[in-house]
């Protein structure tokens, strides 16, 4: 019963960045997000103790708003060569052109959100194999909680026009959806796949990114992402054809899981 995980343990973050508080000073105690870092030993220390307590994965927070780029290159890359030398996933937290052009000369494996990116970056993308993750339901949900009445739908709106260029550029896309964060609970994020399909991608390519592709990019592709002899047997079913509606995607009628059966 239940997923398989691949896991990245503590996300690493430096001060000020996704994963710390947002407490006062006076407020102290590790905060449960992240693992806060300062330079290049700080993060081999905090990568190395990740894989010490069984992590799969390196996650770094790599931008602390939309844009502003809050590591080092020299950080970033002792998290991506510590990744590579477990033969582990690396992913990044991250938006706005110097970050994802930073990422994508360090090697990471994937980059998630980048809802910031021009030709160039997203180029530097597809010319080196690295993936997006774009959680587009998390900005749909930051703006329709934006208390703003004007300017609201400037994130979104930003976010498409990205979007095209990944699209265009032909940047291999995975699926995530930020799941857990506020007022996206666990369970709701099968509007990401809509959201896919409204953004420009088919039903098809939008389906592949969250099998064949995300098993890429987690390093499972011999084990699973596609219905093959000497694969893991796990195969879902809907009410309806997918393909032909996509929003069908939140009514799965049939879980197998490895050859079982758990929902018939």
């Amino acid at each position: 019963w239940g997923p398989r995980m691949l896991v990245c343990g503590w996300s690493i973050s430096p001060p000020g960045g996704s994963s710390d508080s947002r407490c006062t000073p006076d407020i102290t105690g590790k905060h449960p997000h992240g693992y806060i870092v300062n330079g290049v030993d700080d993060v081999l220390k905090a990568t190395r103790e990740n894989f010490k307590f069984g992590a799969d994965a390196v996650k770094i927070m790599v931008t602390s708003d939309l844009e502003a780029m809050s590591m080092t290159y020299d950080e970033i890359q002792a998290a991506v060569q510590m990744a590579k030398a477990h033969n582990a996933t690396s992913c990044a937290h991250a938006s706005g052109v110097q970050s994802i052009k930073a990422l994508v000369e360090a090697g990471i494996t994937s980059i998630e959100h980048g809802t910031i990116v021009d030709e160039e970056a997203a180029q530097m993308m597809k010319d080196n194999g690295v993936y997006l993750v774009p959680t587009l339901l998390a900005m749909e949900t930051m703006t329709k909680r934006s208390d703003r009445s004007e300017g609201g739908e400037e994130p979104q709106r930003r976010a498409r026009e990205c979007f095209d260029i990944y699209l265009d550029k032909g940047v291999k896309i995975g699926f995530g959806s930020d799941a857990a964060i506020p007022h996206i609970e666990h369970g709701k994020q099968m509007r990401e796949f809509e959201l896919m399909v409204e953004m420009g991608m088919t039903p098809a390519e939008a389906l592949k990114s969250a099998t064949k592709t995300n098993a890429e990019i987690l390093g499972w592709e011999a084990k699973i992402g596609s219905i093959e002899v000497g694969k893991y047997a796990d195969i879902v079913a809907f009410d309806k054809n997918p393909l032909e509606d996509i929003s069908c995607m939140d009514r799965c009628g049939f879980v197998m899981k490895d050859g079982v059966v758990y929902k018939a």
